[in-house]
């Protein structure tokens, strides 16, 4: 379950990796520039936002079970 890195050359991939893993492990929002703005639950996206954080949900995504017991 490794983030996806965007490319961005400024920085290596271990620390951007390690960048959104600190995201998703101490954040309840995600605001990216590039998407809509995403809700966390337990270090995964688990929907989306449309237009104000807190706000309505426009797309609910389910929990990805990746590394099974």
């Amino acid at each position: 379950m490794e983030p996806r890195v965007t490319g961005n050359h400024s920085n290596t991939k271990r620390q951007e990796k390690a960048a959104i893993k600190k995201v998703l492990a101490r954040s309840r929002f995600a605001l990216p520039i590039h998407d809509w703005p995403a809700i966390i639950d337990g270090g995964q996206v688990v929907g989306r936002l449309r237009d104000s954080v807190p706000g309505p949900v426009m797309q609910s995504l389910p929990r990805r079970n990746w590394f099974p017991a």
